[in-house]
């Protein structure tokens, strides 16, 4: 049976030399059952592509540590350090394997990546090289 959904919980305000830290807030919307549904159809996602996994969690770390170095980043990191909702996200990280992931080096940015999709928005012939782009991915099996 269903847990009843629960209620976004409220945002954390944490006070830093800067001023204060970001609020995060995480919506908590799911029941058990929608969510056990997710979490599996993510753990397929991952097992189904680890090189694409071990590229994107090595180049979020790397990307995140860096962030970590600001001051704006040292306040983030500081409101999460001692919460239990990061202490609950490293359940999951150690349940999808993913502390082995964080540990290689990637040349994959998700900056690059941004980049690169928002200099397409600025390329005149975008529509045309999206067609192109359809019609290449018509013959792959994902």
């Amino acid at each position: 049976m269903s847990a009843p959904q629960q209620e976004t919980p409220p945002a954390a305000a944490t006070e830093t030399p800067e001023g204060p830290a970001p609020k995060v807030e995480i919506p908590v919307l799911e029941d058990d059952d929608t969510l056990m549904a997710r979490l599996h159809e993510v753990h397929r996602l991952l097992k189904r592509h680890p090189r694409v996994t071990r590229a994107v969690i090595s180049a979020f770390v790397t990307e995140g540590r860096a962030y970590a170095r600001t001051s704006e980043g040292r306040g983030l990191r500081d409101a999460l350090l001692g919460s239990e909702r990061l202490r609950r996200a490293r359940l999951i990280w150690r349940a999808f394997g993913l502390e082995h992931d964080a540990a290689r080096t990637s040349s994959f940015e998700p900056s690059h990546l941004l980049g690169v999709l928002v200099a397409a928005t600025a390329s005149s012939h975008l529509e045309e090289l999206l067609s192109r782009l359809a019609m290449d991915r018509s013959g792959e099996h994902v």
